[in-house]
C-alpha cells in the first residue's frame, strides 16, 4: 500500500512514528513536508529542528517555503506517487486540503490528523458548516485525545470514522531515562520545562510560581528551561533558573534523566506531546488542565499534579508539594511511564497500520 504523508514539519516524535510505520508489512511510505533545515539557515525556522537529519532513511521530499506555498508543486508530487492513502494535518493548510478533491486521486483514501481541542468557540461552531464539503471528502480522522474527539464529532465525523492517537513518541529511546535516574545517589532536585517561549506556554506563570516556591524554602530545587521564542527575555537574571535554549530530540533522554519533575504550565495546549515524552522518561508531571494530554498521561496524585489555568499560586503549591514528597517521586515516575507506553512509536504504527488496512477493505 502506497501511503503519502503530507505534513507541516518534522519533529523527533513524528520521525520515530513514521519510521515505525514504514517498517510495517506492506507499507510503502513517502513523506512530503517543509525543509526546516533550509528555513533554519534563513532564520525563518523558529522550531530549531533539523528536518533533514530527523527524516534521514525515509523516502521523502522536503519543500522550500516557496514550494510549500505552491499548490501545483504539491499536487504534482503527490500525483507522481500514485498513493492508495493520503494523510493530511488538519484543515488549516489549503494547499493540502485541495488534494482531497484533486482529479487523479479519486480512488485514494484520505485521512486527516487533528489535535485541536473542543472549546465551543464561535469559530468551531461555524467550522462545521464552512468546511462541510471538505470534511465530507475525508474518510477518517485520527485525533489527539478526548477533547479533539469531541470536536471531530461536532464537525460531522461518525464514530466509525474516528481513531484516537494522532501522536506517538520515541518511547524506546526515552524509557531508559528512568532507569538512569534511579541509579543516581539521590533523586535529582531540578524542575524542567521544555517548550516554545511564547505566551501560550505560560512561561511568565512558571517564573512567578517558581519565585513564590523559592521564597518558601531554604534549599529550593533549580529550574531548567529549554526552548526558544520571544519570551526568552523573561528568563534573564532569574535566581535559580537556567536557560538551556533549544534542545535537539536526541538530547532529550539525557536531559530528562538529569531532572526530577517536568512542568508544563500552558494557557493553551491542544495536546502536548512533550508531556507524554516526559512521562515516558519516568518524570513526575505538573501540568495545567489546558493541556489535552493531561487527560491521557497525567492522573492527579498518581503520577503528578493537574492544576487550573492559569494559577501561579497553585503552581507554586504544587512545586512545594513535589519538593516535600521526594520519596514518592520514583513511584510517580513508574506509573507515568506505564501511561505513556500506549503512545510508543511501535503502538502508534500498529494503530495506523490497522486503520489503513481497514479503510482499504483488507
Amino acid at each position: 500500500m502506497k501511503v503519502v504523508i503530507c505534513w507541516l514539519d518534522v519533529s523527533g516524535y513524528t520521525a520515530a512514528c513514521w519510521k515505525a510505520l514504514a517498517g510495517r508489512p506492506g507499507i510503502d511510505l513517502f513523506v512530503l513536508t517543509r525543509d526546516l533545515a533550509a528555513a533554519m539557515r534563513s532564520g525563518a525556522n523558529h522550531t530549531g529542528f533539523d528536518s533533514r537529519a530527523l527524516i534521514a532513511g525515509l523516502p521523502h521530499r522536503l519543500l522550500t517555503d516557496a514550494e510549500f506555498a505552491d499548490a501545483a508543486v504539491i499536487e504534482k508530487e503527490v500525483l507522481a506517487q500514485r498513493p492508495d492513502a493520503v494523510v493530511i494535518p488538519g484543515w488549516a493548510t489549503p494547499q493540502y486540503n485541495r488534494l482531497a478533491s484533486l482529479p487523479g486521486l479519486e480512488a485514494a483514501t484520505f485521512i486527516m490528523g487533528m489535535d485541536t481541542a473542543w472549546t465551543g468557540s464561535t469559530r468551531q461552531l461555524a467550522g462545521r458548516w464552512l468546511k462541510l464539503r471538505f470534511f465530507r471528502s475525508i474518510d477518517a480522522a485520527v485525533v489527539a485525545g478526548e477533547r479533539a474527539y469531541r470536536l471531530a464529532r461536532w464537525l460531522g465525523f461518525r464514530d466509525s470514522q474516528l481513531e484516537r492517537g494522532v501522536y506517538g513518541l520515541d518511547y524506546a529511546g526515552l524509557a531508559p531515562a528512568l532507569t538512569r535516574r534511579l541509579t543516581l545517589p539521590a533523586w535529582p532536585r531540578r524542575f524542567l520545562f521544555v517548550g516554545r517561549y511564547v505566551p501560550d506556554k505560560g512561561l511568565d506563570i512558571l517564573l512567578d510560581a517558581y519565585g513564590r516556591y523559592r521564597s518558601r524554602t531554604t534549599d529550593p530545587w533549580t529550574l531548567t528551561c529549554c526552548g526558544r521564542g520571544p519570551d526568552a527575555a523573561l528568563l534573564k537574571h532569574q535566581p535559580g533558573v537556567t536557560d538551556r535554549g533549544f534542545v535537539q530530540p536526541g538530547d532529550l533522554p539525557g536531559l530528562f534523566a538529569d531532572h526530577g519533575c517536568f512542568i508544563l504550565p500552558s494557557r493553551y495546549e491542544p495536546w502536548g506531546v512533550v508531556l507524554a515524552e516526559a512521562a515516558a522518561a519516568g518524570l513526575p508531571l505538573i501540568a495545567t488542565d489546558a493541556c489535552g494530554a493531561s487527560i491521557d498521561v497525567l492522573h492527579n496524585y498518581h503520577n503528578g499534579l493537574v492544576l487550573p489555568t492559569p494559577d501561579a499560586a497553585a503552581l507554586a503549591a504544587a512545586m512545594t508539594w513535589v519538593h516535600e514528597n521526594t520519596s514518592r517521586l520514583p513511584d510517580f515516575g513508574r506509573r507515568g511511564q506505564a501511561l505513556a507506553s500506549a503512545y510508543s512509536a511501535a503502538a502508534w504504527a500498529e494503530r495506523w497500520h490497522a486503520l489503513l488496512l481497514r479503510l482499504d477493505g483488507q
